[in-house]
């Protein structure tokens, strides 16, 4: 439920119209590319996340969870659609109105764009692997070039431990 309340979707309001534009082109390559270069402008910080919670949602529509949960891909885009893609909704109203009315107003908002986005969420989960391969390649090799610092400031630690004489003869 967490991820319902991040303050944007993992995806970010930016690409939201790319995105969709993306679900409605006819070549499934063409689809895979386009939103592989889309899912890269991510932000920073919402990659790691995006990729092992994609992953999660694809391995739960798998044949042998799939049985277990009732859940198909479907069901699951329509779930976690709010998660990962929803437009940007600025205040509505200028005028006071009551808190009811505005979160009633976001609620229809919300339930239409889950709509229109869960068709591009159906999609980037059941075509994972192809869509968020580049993402996970650059991971990696962020996660390798950290890991070797840390074992470089580890020698280092290491080094210094021994008593450096600091009186001049």
């Amino acid at each position: 439920q967490w991820l319902n309340q991040l303050p944007e979707p993992l995806l970010g309001y930016e690409h939201y119209t790319a995105l969709l534009a993306c679900a409605e082109l006819e070549d499934p390559a063409a689809r895979v590319r386009n939103m592989a270069l889309l899912v890269q402008e991510a932000s920073w910080f919402a990659k790691p996340l995006l990729v092992r919670f994609v992953g999660l949602l694809h391995r739960c529509i798998q044949p042998e969870f799939a049985t277990q949960n009732n859940l198909n891909v479907i069901a699951v885009s329509v779930l976690s659609t709010p998660c990962l893609l929803r437009p940007y909704v600025p205040a509505l109203h200028a005028t006071p109105v009551s808190f009811f009315q505005e979160t009633e107003a976001r609620e229809r908002m919300q339930m239409s764009a889950t709509a229109t986005g869960s068709t591009t969420v159906e999609f980037l989960i059941a075509n994972q692997g192809g869509v968020l391969q580049r993402l996970r390649e650059d991971l990696a090799q962020r996660e390798a070039a950290l890991s070797a610092k840390c074992s470089r400031i580890a020698r280092l630690q290491e080094s210094t431990k021994e008593c450096v004489d600091t009186m001049f003869p």
